[in-house]
C-alpha cells in the first residue's frame, strides 16, 4: 500500500501520508 501511494503523487496519497503527522501535531499542541 505504501509503495503504491509513493508511486502515485496525488492529493489523496499525500493526505493519507500526512494524516499520522497531523494527529501527532494535534496531540503535541494543547487543546
Amino acid at each position: 500500500m505504501r509503495r503504491l501511494l509513493v508511486r502515485l503523487p496525488n492529493p489523496l496519497g499525500d493526505a493519507v501520508m500526512a494524516t499520522p503527522a497531523l494527529r501527532a501535531l494535534r496531540r503535541g499542541l494543547p487543546g
